[in-house]
C-alpha cells in the first residue's frame, strides 16, 4: 500500500496536483459539487497534459533513431524520464527522501519568505533517486538526512530563482515555474538581459499576407517538423525508416505526418494546461489564506507554451543545431558523447528561449537557445565523467540535476 501511495500517488503529477486543489476547494468552503468538478478537470488537463506530451515523445523518440540511423552516433542518450524512473528502481531510499523533502518544502514554505510550492512531483521523485545514487555509501539517515535538506531547498529556490522572469512572461504572480531546467532558463533570461532589446519580440516577426496561416502556432509547428523530419529521413535512409520505424510505411509520408503528430501532441498539452491551470489558481487561494499565507504554485515547463509559440519553435531549432555540434565537440576533448534527446530540447531549449525573448527579444531568445544546447551536450557529459552513472546508455538532459548532481557529490566527497 505504501508503494502504491509513493509510485501511482504522489509521483503522479495529475493525482498530486488534483489532491492540492481538492484540499484548496475544501479550505474555501466550496459546495462539494464544485469541489469534485474542480478536482477531476485539474487531474484531466493535467492528464492531456501527460497525453500529449508522450505523444510528442514518441514522435520524437522516432527522431532520436533515424538521426542515430543517419550519423552512426553511438553514445548515452539523454533521456530524463527513463534515467529518473531507472535510478529509482535502483535505490530503494528515492521514495523516503522524496516524501521528506516534500514535507520540508511545505515548512520552508510556511515559515520562510520562499513561498512555492513544487507541484512538479515526477521531477522531485528523480531528484530523490539522484540524491539516492549519490549518497549510497552513506548511513541510511544520514543518506536521507542530507538528501532531504538539499531536495527541499531545490523545491523552494528553484522557482524562486526563475520567478521575476516568469511573471514578466505570464504578467501574473499566482503560479511559478518548477522544472528541472530552471538553471537553463535562468541563463537564457539573463543572456537576453545583457545583449538583447526586448523590444524586438520573436512574437512580433512580420508574416507576409501569403504566409499569414503560419501564425496560427500549431500550423507553423507542423510545417517546421515535417520538414526536419523530411530531411533527416534522406539521410537516413528509405530502408530504415520503412522496415523499423514505419512498419512499410513510405518514409517520406511517414516523416510528414510525424510532423503533423508531433503538432496535435502538443496542442492537447497546451488545451490540457489551460483546463487545469482554471481551476489551480482559485483553490491554491484557499491554501493560502488557510495554511500557508501567500504560497505559491509552482507548475511544470509546459505551461508556459503558450506565451511565445515563435520563440518556442526557434529555441527548439537553434539548441538542437547547437547541441548537435556540442556532441561532436565532445569527441574533440575526449568526453563521453551525448545523444541530443529530442524532448529535451523541445521544452528546455524552446522554453529557454521564450525567457530569452522576455527580457531581450529576438537576440535573447537566439543566445538563450545556444548556450542551452552546449550545456545540454557538456552537463550531461560531465556527470557522467566525474558523478558517475549505474546505465551505460542513459543519463539526464536538464541542467539543474547534472549541476546540483555534480555540486553534492563534491560535498558528498568531503566525507569520503
Amino acid at each position: 500500500m505504501f508503494d502504491v501511495f509513493i509510485n501511482d500517488i504522489l509521483s503522479n503529477p495529475a493525482i498530486l496536483i488534483g489532491l492540492f486543489v481538492l484540499a484548496g476547494n475544501l479550505l474555501l468552503k466550496f459546495p462539494v459539487t464544485d469541489v469534485l468538478a474542480s478536482t477531476f478537470k485539474t487531474i484531466i488537463g493535467f492528464t492531456m497534459l501527460s497525453l500529449g506530451a508522450g505523444i510528442a515523445a514518441g514522435t520524437l523518440d522516432n527522431f532520436s533513431a533515424m538521426f542515430t540511423e543517419a550519423f552512426g552516433v553511438s553514445a548515452v542518450v539523454m533521456n530524463t524520464d527513463a534515467y529518473g524512473a531507472l535510478l529509482n528502481e535502483r535505490f530503494p531510499l528515492a521514495p523516503i527522501i522524496f516524501i521528506s523533502g516534500m514535507l520540508l518544502n511545505l515548512v520552508i514554505a510556511k515559515f520562510t519568505r520562499f513561498k512555492y510550492i513544487y507541484l512538479s512531483g515526477h521531477l522531485a521523485l528523480y531528484m530523490s533517486a539522484m540524491l539516492a545514487m549519490i549518497f549510497q555509501d552513506f548511513p541510511p539517515v544520514l543518506a536521507v538526512g542530507f538528501s532531504a535538506l538539499f531536495l527541499s531547498a531545490y523545491m523552494a529556490l528553484s522557482p524562486a530563482l526563475l520567478q521575476p522572469y516568469t511573471k514578466e512572461i505570464t504578467g501574473t504572480d499566482k503560479f511559478a515555474v518548477a522544472n528541472s531546467g530552471s538553471l537553463n532558463y535562468f541563463l537564457a533570461a539573463k543572456l537576453g538581459q545583457k545583449f538583447g532589446n526586448k523590444k524586438y519580440s520573436t512574437e512580433e516577426i512580420s508574416v507576409p499576407s501569403s504566409l499569414g496561416f503560419l501564425k496560427e502556432p500549431s500550423v507553423s509547428m507542423s510545417l517546421t517538423m515535417s520538414s526536419l523530419f523530411i530531411l533527416v529521413s534522406f539521410f537516413t535512409g528509405s530502408a530504415f525508416i520503412e522496415t523499423e520505424l514505419s512498419g512499410g510505411q513510405n518514409f517520406l509520408f511517414f516523416s510528414f505526418m510525424q510532423g503533423i503528430i508531433f503538432a496535435a501532441g502538443i496542442q492537447v498539452l497546451i488545451t490540457g494546461i489551460t483546463l487545469a491551470i482554471g481551476e489551480i489558481i482559485p483553490a491554491f487561494r484557499g491554501i493560502a489564506e488557510k495554511l500557508i499565507d501567500g504560497a505559491i504554485p509552482g507548475l511544470d515547463a509546459p505551461v508556459m507554451l503558450k506565451y511565445a509559440p515563435n520563440a518556442m519553435i526557434l529555441g527548439f531549432i537553434v539548441s538542437l543545431v547547437a547541441g548537435i555540434f556540442g556532441m561532436f565537440l565532445l569527441t574533440l576533448f575526449s568526453l563521453p558523447i551525448i545523444i541530443p534527446g529530442m524532448l529535451q530540447y523541445f521544452f528546455v531549449g524552446g522554453i529557454s528561449a521564450t525567457y530569452g525573448n522576455s527580457t531581450g527579444g529576438r537576440k535573447g531568445a537566439l543566445l538563450g537557445a545556444l548556450a542551452v544546447g552546449l550545456m545540454m551536450s557538456f552537463l550531461p557529459s560531465l556527470f557522467v565523467l566525474f558523478v558517475g552513472s549505474p546505465s551505460d546508455t542513459l543519463v539526464f538532459g536538464d541542467s539543474d540535476f547534472t549541476v546540483l548532481g555534480m555540486l553534492v557529490d563534491s560535498f558528498a566527497s568531503l566525507f569520503n
